[in-house]
């Protein structure tokens, strides 16, 4: 066994020292195999080269072990495949502890192209050095190797020119993995740059392939830089109105609509605006514009947005605008007008019946009040009331659901208390007193509401004053009767705080409608 170990190292031409470093680089290959999965591909390769050098020496040892003189052709070929393949696998090794171990945890690691070439470089070094050690005609090796990288540098033009570009990509870094960038008219997410391609996932899944040379040669927008920062991309939603409306009041609404609360996937800063794109012969042009934050999530956000927009125009009566030669085929005469005004007016005097502080009214009065009802609605996610705010209208929920939060410290964190269904109405006190809301209520689905403002009801209040006796008396039994419950109120106690709420509502109905 030492005779051969000694043929070993006498059949190794760059020396001892070289077999014990190729011996331990091995080592260490094996033990980077383990804890480093990343380079798992790098270092099987070497590994390979590692084993079949080192297993060329032990075999050209044990050929001079048999006799074979040192200057045979066989056993040459064996030493110096076998030297080559120990000093190839030391570079790549070297590298790997460079570039992750070094550079990477100094954030100085080079693009990955860029990588390449250097270790391609450290390759053709240590293969030239190699050689020159072990008494070849490096000269000539040259020179047969420039005639033929120029042999196939003619061939291989366009190949070339894809590398080159994606050399050019990496180094300057205009283009990273992981950029959202548009390309033509496809648009997507860098996946994967290589010599001679790069690889982008579309917002569908799909995978396209783009040669190098056309990224290098045409107009690249990056929509996101991946730069470990949060990935944001600006959107607009189009939508047209007629020019009798005021634009001031379009773009306020929208915007109170977007910021209020925004919808998914919508960067709260910068703030969601809208502004007027546009003036057209018989309309206007506004964009609502904000800015997405997950730019693969796309539909959805604008989708959601334009919910939105459809929603703040309809709470203010403003429809969107038709172009100016849409014909109306079916023109809807007197008969259809009055049934359908008679359907709407019943559907209102149905909610009006549903909230119990309007018992006390005629149906003159109801009637009255059912004209004065306006339709508002609001899309999922999109606060209806918020708490402490004032706003002297009472809301009566005919679709949808909506729930009640409340917020018990300022800027504390808010709990769910409540849900609202059709049928159901909030905001009494604020239209009957001018208290502030109590409560913030969302919209959890597309909710329709009527709402009645503060001027409406006094004209009925003003026609019978004593009306608000009677809405006083209800209102405090309510109160009344959620305090009694909540502190289990005796019979007395519950009496006495009867007469002081019924006082007290009925003096700030008087106050607050100046009915004195």
């Amino acid at each position: 066994m030492l005779e051969l170990v000694r043929h070993v190292e006498e059949a190794c031409a760059l020396g001892g020292g070289f077999l014990s470093v190729s011996i331990g680089m091995l080592c260490l290959t094996l033990l980077l195999r383990r804890i480093h999965p990343a380079a798992r591909g790098r270092l099987r390769v070497a590994t390979l080269m590692q084993v079949a050098g080192l297993a060329g020496l032990v075999i050209a040892g044990a050929l001079l072990g048999l006799g074979l003189e040192g200057g045979a052709f066989p056993f040459r070929l064996l030493r110096d495949t076998a030297d080559v393949s120990l000093a190839v696998s030391i570079v790549t090794i070297s590298g790997v502890l460079l570039f992750d171990y070094v550079l990477g945890p100094l954030r100085l690691r080079p693009p990955g192209i860029l990588t390449d070439l250097i270790l391609a470089a450290g390759y053709v070094a240590v293969t030239i050095l190699v050689l020159a050690k072990l008494g070849h005609d490096v000269s000539s090796v040259l020179t047969t190797g420039a005639i033929a990288t120029a042999a196939i540098g003619f061939s291989l033009q366009d190949t070339l020119r894809s590398v080159m570009g994606g050399m050019s990509l990496q180094i300057d870094r205009s283009v990273s993995q992981g950029d959202w960038i548009r390309v033509d008219s496809t648009e997507g997410r860098v996946s994967e740059i290589r010599w001679r391609r790069t690889s982008i996932v579309t917002r569908d899944g799909n995978t396209v392939v783009i040669p190098n040379a056309h990224l290098a040669s045409t107009l690249v927008t990056i929509l996101g830089k991946n730069d470990g920062r949060e990935v944001q991309s600006r959107r607009s939603i189009y939508f047209e109105v007629d020019h009798g409306v005021p634009t001031g009041e379009v773009i306020a609404a929208v915007e109170a609509a977007l910021r209020g609360n925004p919808v998914r996937g919508m960067a709260v800063t910068p703030p969601a605006d809208c502004v007027l794109m546009d003036l057209r012969s018989g309309w206007q042009t506004f964009a609502a514009r904000y800015w997405l934050r997950n730019l693969a999530d796309d539909a959805p956000s604008d989708s959601a947005v334009r919910a939105r927009v459809i929603a703040a125009l309809q709470r203010i009566g403003v429809g969107f605008s038709f172009p100016s030669h849409s014909v109306l085929l079916h023109p809807k005469d007197a008969r259809h007008l009055d049934l359908a005004h008679e359907h709407e007016r019943q559907r209102r005097l149905r909610a009006l019946a549903s909230v119990a502080l309007f018992a006390p009214l005629t149906s003159e009065e109801l009637a009255a009040l059912a004209e004065r009802l306006r339709l508002t609605t609001f899309s999922p996610g999109e606060v209806i009331t918020r708490q402490g705010a004032t706003a002297n209208w009472l809301y009566i929920v005919v679709r949808g659901v909506a729930g009640v939060r409340v917020t018990a410290d300022a800027g504390g964190p808010d709990r769910r208390v409540a849900s609202l269904e059709p049928g159901s109405f909030f905001g009494e006190m604020a239209l009957l007193t001018g208290a502030p809301r109590s409560a913030t209520v969302i919209a959890e689905s597309d909710v329709s509401c009527y709402k009645l403002d503060k001027e409406s009801f006094l004209d009925v209040l003003q026609a019978r004053p004593g009306l608000a006796e009677e809405i006083s008396r209800l209102l405090a039994r309510r109160r009344v009767e959620l305090d009694a419950a909540r502190e289990q109120l005796g019979e007395e106690a519950r009496r006495k705080r009867l007469e002081v709420a019924e006082h007290d509502m009925l003096a700030r109905i008087r106050n607050f409608f100046r009915l004195h």
